[in-house]
This record gives structure tokens, C-alpha cells and sequence, in this order.
């Protein structure tokens, strides 16, 4: 019976690591890098930059043709005499098309610690198969690990129709474990119409926060599966729960037993102490992969 760890972590995400073969081919821990090894699962024939922009696009063009119908209403009062003040183009700003470019470095206050963030222009997720003995053994093939990351990808459609795929790579130029770095953009469309939007602030008929799209999606907060610290549920772990139980299914096709991202070995330096004593934590743990690795067993016998 094979058991293989999944890690699921969300990364800042760098399209130039990603994709860029002459980048990654001067990195320390990169070797014979090439299209056979960096394997693009999503083809990558345009830039982030310019697919963030055509999904923006047409919201972008339906703010500017509400913004033009609103001038030429008001030339209408004004050429009626409804009006003394002649309508100014300042007034009825038009939006440009380089949605990228113009959010790139735009900022939102943390409630929580009251600082400036930056807002992420793409979400990123990094998925692990096993760890780099288990690719090295044999564990896991070169062949599972990408026909498991094809076929989370159907699976991560369906399930999350609002995030919009921008790269989904594999990294075989790397010796560590299988792993395939997921960047996409939520885009959830708003309910409201433009009167309404323009009334309240203004903006665009859309909206691209991570768990507001989720929570369009259907996904309530939730506890971590892998994480027993976790006190208060929250949306990135229902997220994740629900990308866990479709790579259980998905790698029970291919005769493998998903270990849930957790060690037995005692990490004396891991933060795991802020809600419970470290010493817990780690029982906690502990029971967790013997639980799971009871259930496989059952799931084994019951084949």
C-alpha cells in the first residue's frame, strides 16, 4: 500500500519562477531545465499581465459606457437649460484598458494589524506530492504525479468556477518533490447594477477578493483539516479541505493513500504553540496520521 503526503500552501507566487526557462536555468537548485521539464499543464501563451486584462475587459468597457451615457445625459440637461454648468470631461473619467498596470501596487489597510498591505494582483498555490524520498524511490512515478495534478486541475475547475487559471506548472528541474505551482485570479461578478455601483463608491461591476469569491462559490469558514490549532474557522480552509478530499479521490484511482501535509518528526522550532502547548499540538498530530493511516488501511482491505 502506497502512502503519499499532500502539502497544499499558498505562495506569493512569481510568474518569472514560474515559467521563465532562462530565469530558472540560473537558479542554484534548478538542473537540465527545458520545456521537458518544466511542464506547462495550462499552456502559458500569454502573459499574466495580459490575461488579467482581457478578464477585466469587458468589465472595464461596461463602466466606460455607463460613464459616457451619464456625460451625454447631462449635455442633454445642459443644451435643455435643466443645467447652467457645462458637463467637464474631468467629471466622467474614463477607465483605461491596462487593468494590471494601474492595480499593480494598489494597497488595503489590515484591520488587524491597522498596517498598509499590498493587495495580490493573482492568488498562488503550491501542490506537493510526497516528499523527495518518495520520488526517489519510486514511490510516486513521474507519470502519477502529472496525471494526479491534470486531473486535480478538471477537479479545481469545477469546483472553484470563479478563479480564473493563469499557469498551472510543474517543476521536474528540481530534484526536491513533486509539485506544481497554481496561480489564478478570483473574479466574482457583483449583483448590483452600475447606477447603484456608481452611487456607492463607484468601480467596476466585479469584485476580486479571494474570499468574497468564495463565499459567492458557496463556501462557509471552515476548520483545517491538517491543522487542529485552527480555533476559528475561516474560508482558505474550506478551500483547501475541498482541494484535499478531491486529491484523496483523485489519487485512490492510481492505487495511492493520501497523507494529509503533516510529520511525525518533532519540530522543536515550528510556531505551533500560539493556541495550544507544543507538546499537544504534536500528539494531536501524531494521532491524526495514525487515524489516517488506519482509514487506508481499511480502504486497502475493503478493495
Amino acid at each position: 500500500m502506497n502512502e503519499v503526503s499532500v502539502t497544499i500552501t499558498a505562495g506569493e507566487g512569481c510568474e518569472e519562477h514560474n515559467h521563465g526557462l532562462e530565469y530558472r536555468s540560473k537558479l542554484e537548485h534548478t538542473h537540465d531545465t527545458g520545456k521537458d521539464t518544466v511542464i506547462e499543464l495550462v499552456p502559458y501563451e500569454k502573459s499574466y499581465k495580459e490575461q488579467i486584462n482581457e478578464l477585466m475587459k469587458p468589465y472595464i468597457k461596461e463602466r466606460n459606457e455607463y460613464t459616457l451615457k451619464r456625460k451625454a445625459a447631462a449635455w442633454d440637461r445642459y443644451n435643455s437649460g435643466q443645467i447652467k454648468t457645462k458637463p467637464r470631461n474631468r467629471d466622467y473619467p474614463l477607465i483605461g484598458n491596462d487593468y494590471y498596470t494601474q492595480h499593480l501596487h494598489d494597497q488595503m489597510r489590515n484591520p488587524k494589524t491597522n498596517k498598509m498591505e499590498q493587495i495580490k494582483m493573482f492568488r498562488s498555490l503550491i501542490i506537493g506530492l510526497g516528499d523527495k524520498s518518495d520520488r526517489e524511490n519510486g514511490k510516486i512515478t513521474r507519470e502519477q504525479a502529472l496525471h494526479i495534478f491534470n486531473e486535480f486541475l478538471v477537479k479545481f475547475k469545477e469546483d472553484f468556477p470563479y478563479f480564473h487559471i493563469l499557469g498551472a506548472t510543474v517543476h521536474l528541474d528540481e530534484s526536491g518533490f513533486y509539485h506544481m505551482h497554481l496561480d489564478f485570479k478570483p473574479i466574482y461578478e457583483r449583483a448590483e447594477d452600475m447606477e447603484y455601483i456608481q452611487k456607492h463608491g463607484g468601480g467596476l461591476r466585479c469584485g476580486t477578493g479571494l474570499d468574497e469569491t468564495l463565499v459567492r462559490m458557496g463556501y462557509k469558514p471552515e476548520q483545517s483539516i491538517i491543522n487542529e490549532r485552527d480555533k476559528v474557522p475561516i474560508l482558505f480552509n474550506a478551500m483547501r479541505n475541498k482541494m484535499y478530499k478531491s486529491m484523496e479521490t483523485i489519487m485512490n484511482e492510481s492505487n495511492l493513500y493520501l497523507m494529509y501535509g503533516a510529520t511525525s518528526i518533532k519540530e522543536p522550532l515550528k510556531d505551533a504553540s500560539v493556541n495550544m502547548p507544543l507538546s499537544q499540538w504534536q500528539d494531536t498530530k501524531d494521532k491524526t496520521l495514525e487515524m489516517q493511516h488506519n482509514m487506508n488501511i481499511a480502504k486497502d482491505f475493503l478493495k
